[in-house]
């Protein structure tokens, strides 16, 4: 049966199976896949069998554990068949192995994926094929499956596990079986068994050895490996390879000298010689093979393309670097493009050589091996590579462009063991950047003679000539400007174009800088007044500094480079360890320059500016006394239009050096080394290392061993058992920011709570489509209509002849262009074969209005369609483009007169409306290949954005065959890629193809990680071109979404407390008529105000003294406030109780406050005592201040939204960990989608995830972020696609956001969809009702039909009711479901039947092309029923435009349900049709107004850009400046002030935008410009984030060059002393670092105290934790869900993680200290668990290590408790001999007791509300047993000092303490300090008098204990003063009140 018959509480009468565990479920689906009697066994079918074994739907998180599961087992059993049939193989004696050992290894070796099992066998006699894929079932389930197996992360690692696994089992079993048959075939066995033993120890010798290697290539791989028929003689050749080992070796220094054979080698001969395999064809075949295995393959060189770039490929057994270096060099000259050297060494690379920077400058290096060697020589210091980037060049004039310096190389290293590494250094830091040359004044003197001042000579020779001044000054400017032009090559000249209206001349030189000058001739003093300002031309950035990355999979096999730090840890015990090279210098501007002249002849002028390195500008005046005012000594007169400019001076700017008002030249960082290309190689690295081990455990000689190899249970074991490495996989991710896209809160509301039928007021500003818009709208269709006839092949001569006739050379009407190519793209069909596509298209398309580029356009259009007939399965000749595809096409590209080059032209945008079915994707691919490919000399970027990743993957990953594009694109030999991968290393490489295919949050997280953290993944990708895929989803559905890369503040995660504690309120809170849900919002928020801040009301002075009035209330409140004992809020600000007393001095201005100071001394003392459970530190308070509020409301609606419908509960299915780890998941209402990546804000997402158990995230802030309009408008062309681009508003608005044209295209078919009247039924039995009768209507008829529904949920619950009342749809397997974007629609490549029924929610809408078959269409095509009424009318279209695509007959119908769809009130009435009308009115109502808040979101969004865009500018420029002082200290810094900009953000987020600008610059920066000094201080960071003061304290304290104690103690000091102490007790653990390494002798008693807190701190953490978890599991409301396989538990294994974690690091902590011990801790250690009896058996005869108390303190809180523990049978220690060790213990100097209990030195200080609760803090412990006694804390502690000097056991101190304590207090005369003795000594004194004694009982318990109500008591408390002993409340907890009895009476 299949499960969606039965929902969760019905069952059928069956019997059902309850799975515990997931391996319950793994045993289930192992039987049943085994089991031949049933057919097919794919995933799905695996999923229906589980649930109909349980019973029940499942769930997504159950189906996500069955498939994992499902693929366990498959990929188990098709192991053990296989290993089943090869063993027998190999097993049976019959079978000569000998005749296929050979063919069998090389086949192994050529298989590197299951895939290849398939394709790379030759025949079908081939025994691999036989063994694992030929008619097995098995193999053929995995190749089916491919996509399942491929695409999801986990799987694809899972199936490479066992992939890998069985190729080693094979190869290992087939060396057993050989030896085996060649020792049992020779009469000395034994002996040939010790060859074979020392043979791999030979071989693996060899190849380590440079120059045996040479020897061994030559020699004995040509004798042994390739001539396996020689017949050699052995003796003979044993001996010459053994001398030939010899000589290498050691070569011979004298003739007398005796040379001495390495040990191995004498191994090797003498193990040889004993062997005499001439005879033994099998040994020979044996030795061949296993050389083959370790000696090769040889290494080898070559230059191979490898993600779109060259690359120098170096890959060999073992290489050494030195012998490939010239071959290196050479192809680096002889192939220009290669920027990266790829060194792979099977088993070893050796480091013997220099990588000098001359050659290697800038240069990639990928290492990818098993052991890196660092062979340094003797006299050699270390080995260098130097890939630093190489220093601009020197400008040799000022016209040369300013270079920028060349990046440093990256350096990525990937191995397992690295030997060396401290003689190693690698240099890759970024060149300097080229300076701008400066001006000489001889120089300038020489270039602008022609206006300077005359010299005395020429100015007489010049008064003779007699020519008027203007002529003159024309003259002059002739003569200047033929200067410039023939040093500068001078651009042009503009006049009056400035500044104001002054007639001056302006121009640029050719180096880019521009020069202004002025002539002025007086005619009264006939002086010239002279103004002259060049500006300065710009500078190079230096070049970016280069990463090192090392990957060492062991780190106990090696240490990093010098100077690398750790930077991640990898689960499988490895280590990635990161470095980079500093950023090179930038160059220096030349800065502006300037001249000024008066006119006096007598002065020479002033010369400005030559000096330095400024900016300067022309300021003007329009009077004399202006200038002296300004103190302007140095001015001129100046020509100008007006008054107000008639004189004119230059003055400075003040630009600094790096001012970003000089031009520069920006440097590119180089594209980093991929990381998946290594991990690749390292992949087989690995195998082949496991497989050499095979080797030589085979191989090993054991006299004792019975040569039998292991057997498959056994293997079996092995593969299931082992560890699969996740961390070497090409899926892990190095990079921990994380992608998070925000979503508003979803609406919530039911049938009691929908919105009115009113209709709201519409903005005044709603906007129509004006006339002309709509004519342009229509034009196009009336152009295809009046223009059809005049496509024939004949036109475009016509055409032609008649441009020719007119002289012209280009078409200029657009109508005749269009036609022109219709018409000649019809002359190409009918006159020209089609193009093979067997050869890549090597034409040229040219854009413009010629007829050579008409026609390129026309040719293309030919060769798109032609490539598209033989690219589809089976080929169709009769494709066509059709006229409304290439109109569309055409209409998309940009105007001809528009140039392709970004820098030249202004933006082109467009928007087209295609409806659906008329092929958007193949207009998109056409655009997408005509862009590329438009003739220019490179081809530029296309970036095409779909709606979601699954149309992305399709396109650029499926053939056409499969409904993809991948092959077409590469026909035209146009790379296409798509950025849908999360692995980085996938996406870097898919940004080297032209194309790239992805979803805008894809694109829009790699430009966040390329701008903000320098990643470059994109490749410094321009932002040319843009093709938007449904662009009305981009823009109108998710405009202001806003993605942001999620920062997590430090003290976030303190945040858990809080919402615990709101969870707990809400939950145990009961909405009624009396307690409404305000009501509780607001007892919740002053429950956590009074625990956060100790809040008090008005109404709280009230209840302290019931008589005050209001007046005196108010006086009090005022007076509380000016004594600073609150703050106008009620918050309380004296936390020391001691000061309340002193600090209230309250005088009643009323006789009614009498006692009133007392009783608030107490009150105010309780409110300071007050129990927290909140804990926030204070730099977050004010964050909670703010959104308090809004968590309230969040945690309410989070108990409203509903799995499966608002939400799921699911695994990641893009993340490579096997582990379930449910997650909360969106699924976006609109397209059906998982938003992984996507969280609601207002901490929404955190109370779901409490509420569901799964694993709590922190909130994170927005702080790198960048919305979908902003993104999108950064691109210089746009086009935009779309079949509902929706209402006229709608339309305007994207027209009006992007200012684009809008070509609405015509249908290529007329529209035969035929819609039916929509029904609204009342109630959700009506409403299935009717869809089932509608669905049998359709089956009845011979169609088929797609029922949309809003949610899963929805989904199940008609696709149970279909089964149920449709059976014959199950039997014949005709019900389809589809919910989930990773589940593959079966019908978007096969074409659709009759009588199918789909149930699916929107994911089967937008961009989905479901193909009909012909019988269908015949019968009417497809119907589309969609059951809930859409949120817009764009969404409705979608869904319906399933059917009647593309000229076929479909139907549609909307059957709703008022209670389960409809938002809004559905109005009352039997007009269906009119109330449907009126909710479609109302619906446009709402998306109008939604619309109008749109523009003023994208509105808001320009000015957040522009904000964002500075304070990245500073944040780059801050990493760049701070370098000097290390990674840490940077990250450290950086991150604080990261964490600063989020939360000023979020302060700012509702201020105007100018506000936010005034803030920023004024108040927010300037807070940062300490860090701009040289010198580093304390003072300089106390703005930064406290949790990351610890980091730079530690930084300071443990660097290795120079660390500064003191600056760390001071900062570790400052957050002990803080009030926030108690979250970072790592402070106190490195202050006491400190201690340690500063005079430990001295600080020794600080250094114990300063760690006993730390533990303290970290036990009232794991307290913490406990409860959070206590808390969360009381909560739960999850009672009415079905019991499930998989128990969602993410919180509790958290909590778990987090309690582990936090007891590790308290055993750190008093592994430091010592242990405390007595004989009763001694005692329990005996009933430890089995995991650490050894440990105590180990230490049991050696006391001097420590004895760990916490081991027997070590619970897990939350697992079972062991009820065998007292079982005797599990003590370590004796129990009679405790008492005989502990005494053992006390003797001598044992290092068990760190400390003494009365060593009062080494108690931690009270300071904080941690110390002051800690059970071990040794005063309470005094004052405790103090009370107990009777006496004084201060006798006890003296006495205690003395007692504890004696060796005595527990019980003689007591007495001794007891003894001791009486004896004082008979002495000194002390009053009892204990409650009971203090209560009767005021009695005995008459304080108190008539001492009663009464009990408090809840009033529903006075019956049980046979109590009369008439004897209660009643005390007049408000009358009288009384003292109450133990105060109690009155109240009882359900609410009815107590009643006070007398002891008597109970």
């Amino acid at each position: 049966m299949d499960p969606g018959e039965w929902g969760h509480g019905t069952l059928p009468s069956v019997s059902h199976h309850r799975y515990e565990t997931p391996e319950n479920v793994f045993q289930e689906i192992l039987s049943w896949i085994q089991d031949e009697s049933t057919d097919p066994k794919l995933v799905e079918n695996a999923v229906s069998h589980i649930s109909a074994k349980v019973g029940r739907v499942l769930k997504p998180l159950e189906t996500t554990c069955v498939e994992s599961q499902y693929v366990n087992a498959l990929l188990t059993t098709w192991v053990r068949n296989s290993l089943n049939i090869a063993f027998s193989y190999l097993d049976d004696k019959t079978n000569d192995i000998s005749t296929e050992m050979s063919t069998i290894l090389d086949e192994l070796d050529s298989i590197n994926s299951i895939k290849d099992i398939e394709t790379k066998q030759i025949t079908e006699k081939s025994q691999l094929w036989t063994w694992c894929g030929k008619g097995c079932r098995y193999f053929q389930l995995i190749l089916k499956q491919n996509e399942l197996l491929k695409n999801t992360p986990c799987f694809a690692i899972l199936l490479n596990h066992y992939f890998n696994k069985l190729k080693s089992f094979i190869l290992n079993k087939i060396f057993y079986r050989c030896k085996n048959d060649v020792i049992n075939d020779e009469l000395n066995g034994s002996e040939v068994q010790k060859f074979l033993s020392v043979l791999t120890d030979f071989l693996t010798n060899v190849n380590e050895d440079q120059d045996l290697q040479d020897v061994f290539a030559d020699y004995m791989l040509e004798s042994i490996l390739t001539t396996s028929s020689r017949e050699t003689d052995w003796q003979e050749w044993i001996n010459e390879l053994v001398e030939k080992t010899s000589k290498t070796i050691l070569p011979e220094t004298s003739d007398n000298e005796k040379r001495i054979i390495p040990e191995w080698a004498q191994r090797f001969k003498f193990a040889a010689l004993l062997v005499t395999p001439q005879d033994s064809p099998k040994l020979k075949l044996l030795i061949r093979e296993t050389c083959k295995y370790f000696l090769l393959p040889k290494t080898t060189i070559e230059v191979r393309q490898q993600y779109g770039r060259d690359i120098i490929l170096v890959n060999g057994a073992a290489v050494f670097v030195s012998k490939m270096l010239e071959t290196m060099k050479e192809m680096k000259a002889n192939h220009k493009k290669v920027k990266e050297i790829q060194i792979v060494g099977q088993s070893s690379i050796h480091i013997d050589c220099d990588l000098k920077n001359e050659i290697w400058h800038g240069f990639n290096v990928g290492i990818v091996t098993d052991k890196l060697i660092v062979c340094a020589a003797e006299n050699d210091k270390n080995r260098v590579w130097d890939v630093s980037g190489r220093h601009a060049s020197i400008v040799k004039s000022r016209g040369d462009d300013q270079e920028a310096g060349e990046s440093g190389g990256n350096v990525r290293i990937k191995c397992n063991e690295m030997i060396g590494a401290e003689r190693w250094m690698i240099a890759c830091n970024g060149g300097n950047g080229g300076s701008a040359r400066k001006w000489t004044v001889e120089e300038f003197k020489k270039v602008f003679s022609p206006i300077l001042p005359l010299v005395e000579e020429a100015r007489k020779e010049k008064a003779d000539e007699k020519i008027s001044d203007q002529l003159a000054i024309k003259d002059l400017y002739e003569r200047l400007e033929d200067s410039l032009l023939e040093d500068f090559e001078f651009v042009g000249v503009r006049i009056g174009q400035v500044q104001d209206e002054r007639q001056a001349r302006s121009g640029r030189l050719g180096d880019g800088s521009e020069v202004t000058y002025s002539l002025y001739d007086s005619k009264k003093t006939k002086n010239r007044h002279t103004v002259i300002l060049c500006k300065g031309t710009g500078f190079g950035h230096g070049g970016y500094g280069g990463d090192i990355i090392l990957e060492l999979s062991n780190k106990e096999r090696g240490l990093p480079l010098s100077g690398m730090e750790m930077y991640q840890a990898m689960d499988i015990g490895g280590v990635v360890y990161k470095t980079s090279g500093s950023d090179g210098r930038a160059g220096q501007p030349n800065g502006d320059v300037g001249f000024i002249h008066d006119g006096q002849q007598n002065q020479e002028g002033n010369y400005v500016g030559f000096e330095g390195y400024q900016r300067l500008e022309i300021q003007y005046y329009s009077k004399k006394a202006e200038l002296k005012k300004d103190k302007i000594a140095s001015y001129a007169r100046v020509y100008s239009c007006s008054e107000n400019s008639r004189y004119a001076t230059i003055v400075s700017t003040s630009g600094q050096q790096n001012d970003s008002s000089f031009s520069s030249t920006k440097a590119t960082k180089k594209n980093a080394v991929i990381r998946q290309s290594l991990v690749r190689h390292f992949a087989k690295i690995n195998v082949r290392k496991q497989m050499k081990e095979s080797l030589c455990k085979a191989f090993t000689f054991d006299p004792l061993e019975k040569n039998q190899s292991p057997n498959i249970d056994q293997l079996m074991e092995e593969i299931q058992s082992n560890e699969v490495h996740f961390d070497d996989m090409v899926y892990l991710q190095f990079n921990h920011e994380k992608v998070r896209c925000t979503k508003p809160a979803p609406v919530i509301t039911n049938s009691a709570t929908c919105y009115s039928s009113v209709s709201p007021k519409i903005a005044s500003n709603v906007r129509t489509l004006s006339q002309d818009n709509i004519e342009n709208r229509r034009m196009l269709e009336r152009f295809l209509e009046d223009n059809s006839v005049n496509f024939n092949p004949d036109t475009w001569k016509q055409l032609s002849d008649q441009t020719k006739s007119e002289s012209k050379k280009k078409i200029e009407k657009l109508e005749e262009r269009i036609v022109y190519i219709y018409s000649y793209l019809n002359h190409e069909r009918n006159t020209r074969q089609k193009e093979n596509i067997g050869k890549k298209w090597n034409k040229k398309i040219i854009i413009n209005e010629t007829e050579d580029g008409l026609k390129s356009l026309a040719v293309f259009l030919y060769d798109f369609e032609c490539a598209i007939q033989q690219l589809r399965k089976p080929t169709d000749d009769n494709f066509r483009l059709r006229d409304n595809q290439i109109l569309a096409v055409l209409m998309l590209l940009p105007k001809p007169k528009m140039s392709f080059d970004v820098s030249k032209q202004p933006f082109y945008r467009s928007l087209a409306q295609v409806s659906t079915g008329e092929g958007k994707s193949l207009i998109v691919a056409a655009v997408a290949m005509i862009h590329v490919l438009h003739g220019v000399s490179s081809k530029k970027p296309i970036d095409v954005i779909t709606s979601n990743d699954l149309l992305a993957l399709r396109d650029s990953n499926l053939s056409v065959a499969e409904g993809g594009l991948k092959d077409l694109y590469e026909y035209f030999d146009v790379l296409v890629a798509n950025n849908c991968s999360q692995s980085e290393d996938n996406r870097k490489a898919s940004y080297f193809a032209e194309v790239v295919y992805g979803q805008l949050a894809n694109f829009q997280r790699d430009y966040l990680l390329d701008k903000f953290y320098n990643r470059n993944i994109r490749n410094d990708r321009e932002f040319t071109y843009a093709i938007i895929d449904e662009v009305d989803c981009m823009l109108l559905d998710r405009g202001n979404n806003t993605l942001y890369l999620s920062h997590d503040i430090p003290g976030m995660e303190t945040m858990e407390s809080l919402y615990v504690f709101i969870w707990e309120k809400i939950c145990n809170s009961t909405v009624d008529r009396n307690n409404s849900k305000e009501q509780i919002k607001e007892s919740i928020k002053s429950g956590v105000l009074f625990d956060l801040y100790g809040v008090t009301t008005k109404d709280d002075l009230k209840s302290v003294h019931a008589p005050l009035d209001d007046s005196e209330k108010d006086a009090l409140w005022k007076h509380l406030i000016e004594k600073e004992v609150i703050d106008s809020q009620g918050r309380l600000l004296i936390e020391d109780v001691n000061k309340i007393t002193r600090e209230i001095n309250y005088i009643p201005v009323q006789p009614q406050g009498k006692n009133l100071e007392e009783k608030l001394i107490f009150y105010f003392r309780n409110v300071a005592n007050r129990q927290r459970r909140i804990r926030i530190p204070v730099h977050l308070l004010d964050f909670v201040d703010r959104h308090l509020g809004t968590w309230i409301e969040s945690a309410f609606q989070a108990l409203d939204l509903r799995p499966d419908e608002d939400y799921v509960i699911d695994q990641d299915r893009t993340h490579t960990n096997p582990d379930l780890n449910p997650q909360v998941i969106i699924i976006d209402p609109d397209t059906g989608t998982d938003q992984t990546s996507s969280q609601w804000d207002g901490a929404l997402h955190q109370f779901i995830q409490l509420k569901e158990g799964c694993k709590l995230t922190l909130q994170s802030l927005k702080a790198i972020f960048v919305s979908n309009a902003m993104y999108i408008l950064k691109y210089f062309g746009l086009v935009g696609v779309s079949g509902t681009l929706g209402s006229e508003e709608e339309i305007f608005f994207l027209q009006d956001t992007i200012k684009s044209e809008l070509f609405s295209i015509p249908r290529a078919f007329a529209n035969r969809f035929e819609k039916k009247d929509a029904q609204v039924l009342t109630t959700e039995e009506e409403w299935l009702n009717a869809i089932t009768c509608e669905t049998k209507t359709i089956i009845e008829k011979g169609r088929s039909i797609i029922i949309f529904c809003k949610s899963i949920k929805d989904v199940n619950l008609v696709h149970q009711h279909l089964k149920h009342s449709i059976p014959e749809l199950n039997e014949n397997c005709r019900l389809h479901r589809y919910t989930r974007d990773y589940v593959k629609f079966e019908f978007q490549r096969t074409e659709l039947a009759i009588g199918h029924v789909i149930v699916a929610t929107n994911l089967a809408g937008r961009g989905t092309d479901i193909k009909i078959s012909k019988q269908l269409n015949e019968n009417g095509g497809l119907h589309v029923c969609l059951s809930y009424f859409p949120e817009n009318e764009r969404i409705e279209e979608q869904a319906m435009g399933r059917a009647a695509r593309n000229g076929a007959p479909g139907s549609g119908i909307l059957i709703i349900c008022k209670t389960i769809s409809c938002k809004r009130k559905a109005p009352d009435g039997k007009d269906t049709r009119n109330l449907v009308e009126i909710m479609k009115s109302e619906r446009d109502i709402h998306e109008k107004q939604r619309i109008a808040r749109l523009e003023e979101d994208f509105k808001c969004m320009g000015g957040q850009v522009k904000l964002f865009d500075q304070f990245s500018n500073y944040y780059t420029d801050l990493k760049k400046t701070r370098k000097k002082y290390g990674d840490q200290l940077v990250s450290a810094i950086c991150g604080s002030v990261l964490d600063q900009w989020a939360l000023w953000l979020d302060e700012m987020n509702n201020c105007p935008l100018d506000v936010k600008n005034h803030l920023y610059l004024t108040k927010f920066i300037p807070k940062f410009k300490a860090l701009d000094q040289d010198n580093f201080d304390i003072s300089q960071i106390g703005w930064m984030t406290p949790a990351r003061l610890v980091v730079v304290a530690k930084h300071l304290a443990t660097r290795n060059k120079k660390p500064n104690l003191s600056t760390a103690a001071d900062i570790l000091e400052q957050l002990i002393q803080s009030k926030d102490n108690q979250f970072y007790p790592a402070a106190y653990y490195y202050r006491a670092f400190i201690f340690l390494k500063n005079n430990y002798d001295i600080n020794k008693n600080e250094f114990i105290k300063t760690l006993r807190t730390c533990k303290n701190v970290l036990s009232e953490h794991i307290n913490m934790h406990i409860s959070f978890h206590s808390i969360v599991q009381t909560t739960d409301r999850k009672t009415d869900q079905p019991l499930s396989f998989c128990v969602v538990d993410g919180y509790t294994q958290q909590k778990e993680n987090m309690v582990n974690l936090f007891q590790y690091f308290v055993g750190s902590v008093r592994s430091l200290l010592g242990i405390d011990c007595c004989m009763e801790d001694f005692e329990a250690a005996g009933r430890l668990p089995k995991r650490v009896k050894g440990l105590f058996e180990k230490n049991l005869n050696n006391f001097e290590k420590w004895i760990q108390r916490e081991i027997h303190g070590n619970f897990k809180v939350f697992q079972k408790k062991d009820k065998k523990q007292k079982d005797p049978k599990n003590f370590t220690i004796p129990p009679e001999k405790v008492e005989e060790y502990f005494k053992l213990l006390l003797e001598g100097e044992s290092k068990c007791i760190g400390h003494h209990l009365n060593d009062t030195s080494t108690i931690p200080s009270w300071n904080s509300p941690i110390e002051e609760n800690a059970k071990s803090n040794r005063e309470l412990a005094i004052e405790r047993v103090a009370k107990a006694y009777g006496v004084s804390a201060f006798t006890l502690e003296k006495s205690l000092s003395q007692a504890v000097k004696k060796e005595l056991n527990n019980e003689d101190i007591e007495k001794e303490i007891e003894n001791e304590m009486k004896k004082k207090f008979e002495e000194d005369c002390l009053i009892p300090c204990t409650r009971d003795s203090f209560w009767v000594k005021l009695v005995d004194a008459g304080a108190l008098f008539n001492n009663q004694n009464f009990v408090a009982i809840d009033e529903c318990n006075i019956d049980k204990y046979n109590l009369k109500r008439e004897e209660a008591i009643t005390l007049p408390f408000d009358d009288k003063d009384y003292v109450i002993y133990n105060p109690i409340d009155v109240s009882s907890k359900n609410g009815k009140g107590r009643k006070l009895f007398s002891l008597k009476s109970t």
